[in-house]
């Protein structure tokens, strides 16, 4: 007798468990990145015994779900490499255990990205049990290195366009079901995200005279490069809040009671009041109608008591979409 088929949350911890972190993959290797490729072929048979498979790079899958038609494609999109895990964090459970507790499955990965890819497999698998053909090709792109930019997403492109393939909608990653989407709004809400911000990573390097720390001159290296990072703070770029941003705030006003609904219907309708108004807020409202800046690696010294003759800071810009 065939063992049952595990339940969903089963499936994503042992997703989880697999330590697909592409930012560690030299002390890592590919083995855990060819296993869960493996393993998403085990818990998903129907989808691999009816769907086309293409590798793509090292990290790329590729499936295409044929449809009845002859209109252009869906391409539906994930990755199933995760961010490296900061041991000074204190987690819950391990990141990497893939615990179940409390109806949560808790671990690196269950949000970003492992959550929302599981998601696109079960549809697909049991929309082929059920014997469903869509009207038009679906496309299942997957990559494995999208947290440190990697090509696989690139090249899956690449090959698509070198085959005249201009797909009718793409959906990936994007928001989440969220309680309480702003500070006066009930109940909850599916955050759909219509633009992606892009990334430029800057490094800012300065120098100086180095010796010992108990006779500093007035501007050392270390202090050259706090003031730069001081400079290049929140206030850096102006607010501008879109025309997606004023929609969905009309959108919530009808579902929130009392005074707060004219706040939002009036913030839907200025969006250079609603641009102040969310930088205020800070955060990821700041988030939607800002360029963020924010320094994330520093370097510079070697002892307590030695002035450095450099020092280095790198910073993440993230440009507000238009």
């Amino acid at each position: 007798m065939t063992a049952p088929r595990p339940g969903i949350a089963e499936r994503l911890s042992q997703m989880i468990r697999l330590p697909t972190v592409s930012a560690e993959l030299g002390e890592r290797g590919l083995e855990p990145f060819e296993s869960f490729v493996a393993l998403i072929a085990e818990q998903y048979p129907l989808l691999h015994e009816s769907l086309a498979l293409e590798r793509h790079t090292e990290f790329g899958l590729l499936f295409r779900w044929m449809g009845t038609g002859a209109g252009d494609p869906l391409v539906l999109m994930a990755h199933y490499d995760v961010v490296p895990v900061d041991e000074s964090d204190e987690w819950t459970h391990p990141p990497f255990a893939g615990v179940i507790a409390d109806g949560v499955v808790h671990g690196r990965g269950a949000l970003d990205d492992k959550g929302p890819l599981i998601v696109v497999l079960e549809a697909v698998e049991n929309l082929l049990a059920a014997g469903f053909t869509p009207a038009r090709d679906v496309y299942l792109s997957l990559g494995g290195n999208e947290e440190t930019f990697g090509d696989a997403a690139e090249e899956i492109a690449r090959v698509l366009r070198e085959r005249g393939i201009t797909p009718w909608l793409v959906v990936d990653e994007g928001g989440a079901v969220v309680d309480a989407p702003l500070p006066f709004v009930p109940g909850r809400a599916a955050m759909i995200g219509v633009g992606e911000k892009g990334v430029m990573t800057v490094r800012l390097s300065a120098r100086g005279d180095g010796g010992h720390a108990s006779a500093p001159p007035t501007l050392t290296a270390v202090r050259r490069i706090a003031r730069a990072v001081d400079r290049l703070g929140p206030r850096t770029f102006r607010p501008r809040a879109s025309k997606a941003i004023g929609r969905m705030l009309t959108q919530l006003a009808a579902q929130t009671p009392g005074p707060a609904r004219h706040l939002l219907r009036l913030l839907g309708s200025a969006p250079l009041l609603t641009g102040q108004v969310f930088a205020a807020l800070g955060g990821e409202p700041a988030a939607l109608v800002r360029t963020t800046v924010a320094a994330t690696m520093q370097s510079g010294g070697t002892a307590a008591n030695v002035l450095p003759s450099a020092a280095s800071a790198i910073r993440a810009s993230h440009p507000c979409p238009t």
